[in-house]
Formats: structure tokens, C-alpha cells, sequence
């Protein structure tokens, strides 16, 4: 990652790259844009960005082909990207993680909560990677296109919420994560998604998997636990 982070944003709304643009670059990032979906990749290959932001529906060239070029780039391959849009169906999000997507946020809600999912992942360096298919942590195999968890060959029955916190700290097994950190970094805002309501989720993963499968240090942050 560059010592500052740089952010290459694409969009053709230039309302959407005027807003961003400014909040980012006040927040202390690099930031490039373009509207141009064609200089998409072209821009990403010269500019080297830690994160791209991608708007979906596009004139000339959408959001998906755009991702499915970046990921075939090798010096891009592993570079996140943050899609936003105005669309909201599963269907979208589905499609957008099959071609390498890392995160989906709606355009409805605003801006702040891509802004705390950027921070999570360019500040405090905790991985939201929701392209992966499949990830396996010890006796665990999370099964992401249809949020399932299997237990030593068995089926869980999580529910989506449960299944985004567990996912998200097995990707991030080494840290010790405080509660609000996992509220921004999956929500982006408390507004979506409180503290208690996280909290009695992780009880349930807990009664579910067994209390040593996610240990919560003195101070209230959570870690899992293989």
C-alpha cells in the first residue's frame, strides 16, 4: 500500500466525483476520477490506486466489465473495489462479488458509509474481501454465494448478519476487534447497525459454534478463534 492511499473513483454522475472527491482528499487520500468508464483501466494501470470506487450502470462500458478487466491486470489483480450504486437487488450484489467486487454500497444511503468502509480498510488495515467464494479457517468453511457456514461437515443455519460478522473476523483472525470498528466496517454507520444488536449476534455465533469459536478480550473487542 502507497504511504499516502490513493482512491481512483469512477463515475458519471460528476455531482458523485465532486462530493467524493472532496471528502477524501480532506480525509488525507490521493484522489483521482474520471467519468470516463472507457479510461477506467487505463487510468487504474498508470495511477496504481489501493482502492477503486465503481459506480454500476455506466454509458459505454458498466461497472461489472470493468471489474472483470481490472482483475485480469496482474499489478491490479488484489487492489480493492468499492462498488456504489443506485441499485440495491440481491441480484447485483451477487453479480457484482462473481467478478471480483470486494464491497457493495448503495447510493441511497450516502456517502458515509463508504467513507467508513475506505477507512477500515486503507486505515486501520482490516480486510473486507466479500469476493471470495469460499474461506476456510480451521474447523470452519464459509460458503459466501449462498452465506452458509459448514462445521466439521455440517450445515449452520446463521442468519445474514450472523454470517457477515463471522465472515468478517475470520478474514481478520489476528486482530482483536473493538465492536464499533465491526459496526463501521460491515454497516458504516451505527444508524444501519448498533452496537447491542452486533453483541447479541456474536452471543448467538457463540451458542451456536461454541463459546471459543469468537473469545472477547476484557475490553469488549472480539477476535476469532480457531
Amino acid at each position: 500500500m502507497s504511504s499516502i492511499p490513493k482512491i481512483l473513483i469512477v463515475d458519471d454522475d460528476e455531482d458523485i466525483l465532486d462530493l467524493l472527491r472532496y471528502n477524501l482528499t480532506r480525509e488525507g487520500y490521493v484522489v483521482k476520477t474520471t467519468s470516463d468508464s472507457t479510461a477506467a483501466v487505463p487510468t487504474a494501470s498508470w495511477f496504481h490506486p489501493d482502492l477503486i470506487v465503481l459506480d454500476l450502470m455506466m454509458p459505454e462500458i458498466n461497472g461489472i466489465e470493468i471489474c472483470k478487466k481490472l482483475r485480469v491486470e496482474p499489478d491490479l489483480n488484489d487492489v480493492y473495489i468499492f462498488f456504489l450504486t443506485a441499485k440495491s437487488d440481491e441480484y447485483y450484489k451477487h453479480a457484482v462479488f462473481d467478478v471480483g467486487g470486494d464491497d457493495f454500497i448503495e447510493k441511497v444511503i450516502g456517502i458515509k458509509p463508504l467513507l467508513s468502509k475506505i477507512r477500515s480498510v486503507l486505515r486501520l488495515n482490516y480486510v473486507i474481501r466479500k469476493r471470495l467464494t469460499r474461506l476456510k479457517e480451521g474447523s470452519l468453511e464459509f460458503v459466501r454465494g449462498i452465506g452458509t457456514v459448514i462445521s466439521h461437515g455440517a450445515e449452520v443455519p446463521l442468519n445474514k448478519n450472523e454470517f457477515e460478522i463471522l465472515f468478517f473476523l475470520a478474514q481478520n483472525k489476528d486482530r482483536q476487534i473493538p465492536v464499533d470498528e465491526i459496526v463501521y466496517s460491515l454497516w458504516g454507520s451505527p444508524t444501519f447497525m448498533d452496537e447491542p444488536s452486533v453483541r447479541r449476534y456474536i452471543l448467538s455465533l457463540q451458542q451456536k459454534l461454541g463459546k471459543g469459536i469468537i473469545r472477547e478480550n476484557r475490553f469488549g473487542s472480539y477476535q476469532f478463534s480457531r
